[in-house]
């Protein structure tokens, strides 16, 4: 091959992959803001439910947290906003109350979700997708999350998921469908401690 059939190439690689990226990051929710839950239990799409007012959008963190003394339980409706892309998604309780997001149809996507950050949270899935670049159960020093996987249920981690960070994780799966890519990490962190069923 001759020198400049090699540089057209090599040209033509480049390009080819600054238009392929270029168009995955266009695909990326740019950072919209915070949305917090406000309401106890209740379902999702109930717009009073949220501070600011209104289901998350596309590109929003989202933060199911309480530091109170009553057991919170949040069920996944969502039959607005489709196809948002979520930032990061936070289920955390610091009190003695616990926060639990339940979802058992429609499709949930996010960048991101910590299940017990600084204190405890579960995920409870029995149906619909939930589609994440990454999962964590227990991410700080004395955090607990854990996830519960069951009935038809289809969860998928692009980024993959980490099983106690610097807290403790637990994943229990009953059925449904479960990928994560690339891969699955236990305990990250000295302090951390992961367990699967």
């Amino acid at each position: 091959m001759n020198a400049r059939v090699g540089s057209s190439l090599k040209l033509f690689a480049a390009w080819t992959t600054a238009v392929c990226l270029s168009a995955f990051l266009t695909l990326l929710p740019s950072h919209a803001g915070d949305r917090y839950w406000v309401g106890g239990t209740g379902s999702w799409e109930e717009s009073f439910n949220w501070n600011p007012s209104g289901e998350p959008q596309d590109g929003e963190n989202v933060f199911l947290t309480q530091s109170g003394t009553s057991d919170m339980t949040v069920d996944y409706v969502n039959s607005v906003n489709l196809n948002a892309v979520l930032g990061s998604l936070y289920i955390d309780s610091t009190g003695s109350g616990t926060t639990t997001l339940t979802q058992d149809s429609d499709s949930l996507i996010t960048l991101r979700q910590y299940i017990g950050y600084s204190g405890s949270g579960s995920f409870v899935q029995t149906g619909g997708t939930n589609d994440n670049m990454g999962i964590t159960l227990g991410y700080n020093v004395g955090s607990s999350g854990s996830y519960q996987l069951g009935g038809i249920a289809s969860f998928w981690s692009h980024g993959g998921e980490i099983i106690g960070y610097s807290g403790s994780g637990t994943l229990c799966r009953q059925g449904g469908l479960i990928t994560w890519v690339p891969d699955l990490a236990w305990a990250m962190r000295s302090q951390g401690m992961g367990h699967t069923s």
